[in-house]
């Protein structure tokens, strides 16, 4: 209809007429592209509120769940520096508890991953770090991203080096099968296993072992803390 009467118009050449023609239509074509844009920003705003909800959702569950391995792992370690303490001090005749026994025959028995946090890797897929209005949030994910890499290869690293003492050295750590489970909460061990303090003494690449299985946990505690900074890091923006 608009385009029949600019013709009329035209033959007419009512140019005042043609000129509020146009007008009209470049005004209608302006509102149009802006109330797109309008509504894409609105979609955008909204789509990015959704994401950083979930993402904090996944931080504070990671955060959960690598401080309780922490906390786990630390009293691991505590007990296991304790028997390598009393062999040390007391050779054959040092006395160890269940729990210091079990420490050192399973220290190579650790779990631990890099975090997962799927909402991240929406983000990337989605359109990136881009997408995200917050400059300090990008940084701490991007610190995030690049620091996780390199923890996973150290994790994988330092877990495939621990000595596997308890099934390498079984006149130190014999087993018999026992219907209680082992002190080590995080490990299903359906045998009980004993340490022959003379034994272990009596071999030196045995201790050596021990003292490496030793500061291998020590160096994972110490990535998964420095894990948790990063991952508190990514809290700390979103919160902002």
């Amino acid at each position: 209809m608009l385009l029949r009467r600019v013709v009329e118009h035209v033959r007419k050449q009512e140019w005042t007429a043609i000129g509020i023609d146009f007008l009209i239509v470049v005004i209608g074509v302006f509102v149009g592209i802006q109330v797109s844009n309008w509504n894409s920003a609105r979609f955008a705003r909204a789509e990015e509120q959704r994401l950083v909800s979930q993402l904090l959702a996944d931080v504070d569950t990671e955060i959960s769940q690598k401080s309780a391995w922490l906390d786990q792992t630390s009293i691991r370690l505590e007990t296991f520096r304790e028997a390598v303490g009393k062999l040390q001090a007391d050779g054959a005749a040092a006395e160890l508890t269940r729990a210091e026994c079990e420490s050192a025959a399973y220290s190579h028995i650790i779990d631990i991953r890099v975090a997962s946090l799927p909402t991240l890797e929406e983000i990337q897929f989605s359109g990136g770090l881009g997408m995200l209005s917050d400059p300090e949030l990008r940084h701490a994910l991007l610190r995030y991203r690049s620091g996780s890499e390199t923890l996973g290869a150290s994790y994988d690293f330092v877990r495939g080096d621990f000595a596997n003492l308890v099934d390498s050295y079984g006149a130190a750590f014999p087993r018999r099968l026992a219907a209680e489970k082992a002190l080590i909460s995080d490990v299903p061990i359906s045998s009980r296993v004993e340490c022959d303090t003379a034994a272990i003494f009596a071999d030196a690449n045995l201790q050596n072992r021990l003292m490496s299985n030793l500061a291998r946990t020590q160096a994972l505690i110490d990535y998964g803390e420095f894990e948790i900074e990063l991952l508190t890091n990514v809290r700390n923006a979103l919160n902002g």
